[in-house]
């Protein structure tokens, strides 16, 4: 753990953003125990840089799905701020529907519903909300796949895809 450490320090001195977020991406797909280094991942949560805010949220979120109100807290600040890196939004939308995968947790589909009709976001944000809408609602991102027969879906593609499920869902919560 102390030579991981000081390989992160050394990255950190260096002020190699791009070595440093690839450093901790590999670390906590590799790593035999990553949530040791959480707090390395967390404090690029404020970082200036949005790799490294990418990276954080990735490593926290997605990665070791860590459910903290502050984690939380932080993604959905990210997800609603129009000026915040494409990549950033992205992930922090990928990174809420993995850590509240079956939660069908009300305040995240509300969030991830008004945003799919916001005019701001572009089409790939949008597919990533409702993909996430369906992971929170307990629809795997694999059953998601046996379904529509492909990856990569548009958000239209694969609301038509899972109309019912919708209906269902936006009923539930209104």
């Amino acid at each position: 753990m102390n030579r991981i450490i000081a390989e992160i320090r050394e990255l950190e001195s260096q002020n190699n953003t791009d070595e440093l977020g690839g450093y901790l991406t590999n670390l906590v797909k590799s790593e035999k125990n990553p949530q040791h280094y959480e707090n390395e991942f967390k404090k690029h949560l404020n970082s200036d840089n949005w790799y490294l805010k990418k990276t954080a949220i990735f490593c926290l979120l997605f990665a070791l799905q860590i459910d903290k109100p502050e984690y939380r807290k932080k993604a959905i600040e990210f997800v609603s701020d129009l000026s915040e890196d494409d990549e950033v939004r992205r992930w922090s939308i990928s990174g809420l529907g993995q850590t509240y995968r079956n939660t069908n947790d009300n305040e995240l589909i509300k969030l991830f519903l008004r945003k799919i009709d916001d005019k701001n976001d572009d089409e790939s944000l949008k597919s990533s909300l409702v993909s996430s809408i369906l992971n929170i609602c307990g629809i795997s991102s694999h059953e998601q796949f046996m379904r529509t027969g492909k990856i990569n879906n548009s958000a239209a593609f694969l609301i038509e895809s899972f109309e019912k499920e919708f209906e269902l869902i936006k009923n539930r919560i209104n």
